[in-house]
């Protein structure tokens, strides 16, 4: 976890999902390197892509979930998230998946349920 965020703000972005990952849910521990379950915190909306370091823009999330997000704004993630197996499988990026899903019949050809993460209470 960054080490410029407050003990007290670090208590209040840990209290969200009670120290469970926003996206998968995982339980999580402090620096905890050797399982990959370490506590890491990110930003709802990208610092890159306007996010600020207010509190209700930063969530608690594993390394995993923190670094398959990166800079994806939460919609791009979830739409990752959800077209997954079409993203590995065709070989496909982000931005081309985007493309596919806002400009063809893609949505009503294949239709699937959207992702759901943790903090939306989304079933585990």
């Amino acid at each position: 976890m960054s080490k410029k965020i407050s003990a007290r703000k670090k208590a209040q972005i840990i209290s969200k999902t009670d120290g469970r990952c926003t996206y998968c849910g995982i339980e999580l521990f402090d620096d905890d390197d050797s399982t990959g379950t370490g506590m890491t915190v990110d930003h709802l909306t990208p610092k890159s892509r306007g996010g600020t370091e207010e509190l209700g823009n930063l969530v608690l999330c594993c390394r995993s979930c923190n670094s398959t997000k990166g800079s994806k704004t939460l919609e791009e993630y979830r739409i990752w998230f959800t077209w997954i197996d079409v993203c590995r499988e065709g070989g496909f990026s982000l931005s081309q998946l985007n493309w596919l899903h806002n400009n063809t019949d893609l949505k009503q050809r294949f239709p699937r349920k959207a992702a759901r993460f943790f903090f939306e209470g989304a079933e585990q």
